[in-house]
């Protein structure tokens, strides 16, 4: 599938024209194909919901167990940072968007 293409298909799947950069720009970088990291992208997606929702189960033990309500909500502070440090370390907007653009092909 030509490069031109490709875009063309990524823009259908809901992928913005600054994204498409984004990941163009991390391509050439990286000295890799496009293609092949939206698809690395795609199948990042499950292992990510999976990371996300083990971490909300962990929050909802810790929670239910507390002894204190101080140590509850010291816990769901410290649970609430670390979950902003996965989600702005993990591309997970570009996870689904590859997902959904792979799912549909």
């Amino acid at each position: 599938m030509k490069n031109s293409d490709f875009i063309e298909r990524m823009k259908e799947s809901g992928f913005t024209e600054k994204e498409i950069y984004e990941l163009t720009k991390i391509s050439r970088r990286d000295g890799s194909d496009l293609q092949s990291d939206v698809k690395d992208l795609s199948l990042r997606f499950y292992r990510i919901l999976f990371a996300f929702l083990f971490f909300f189960v962990v929050v909802a033990i810790f929670l239910s167990f507390g002894a204190l309500d101080e140590e509850k909500v010291f816990l769901f502070l410290v649970f609430m940072f670390v979950f902003l440090i996965l989600w702005y370390i993990t591309p997970v907007k570009f996870s689904f968007k590859s997902h959904r653009m792979y799912k549909n092909m």
